[in-house]
């Protein structure tokens, strides 16, 4: 059994779930002509899709049963790495640094 696995198989699912809702803003984008946003968006997303199957991937063959304690993990990680991901388009596209691109995901 492998310590964290659960967790991090969900946190692949909920990375994959927000690369969906970033559609929303892409399509935003394409309706309103804004290359150079929409292919900032299109990079973060395929970053993130990329990220996510290879956690998946990673974590595949573990056998998963969700311990004591791993939901402190959860939330923590979920805390620290969602406002990268979130940052992500705009810091791509420079319109802001990485800093405040964490700053705005949170």
């Amino acid at each position: 059994m492998s310590m964290f696995a659960a967790i991090i198989r969900v946190w692949a699912f909920v990375l994959l779930t927000l690369v969906g809702l970033q559609l929303i803003p892409l399509i935003l984008a394409l309706g309103y002509g804004e290359i150079s946003t929409s292919q900032s968006f299109m990079a973060a997303m395929g970053m993130e899709i990329f990220l996510a199957i290879a956690i998946l991937l990673a974590v595949a063959r573990r056998h998963a049963n969700p311990m004591p304690g791993e939901g402190i993990f959860f939330t923590a990680l979920i805390f620290t790495t969602f406002p990268v991901f979130l940052g992500l388009p705009f810091v791509i596209e420079k319109q802001i640094g990485f800093a405040e691109g964490y700053t705005e995901g949170m």
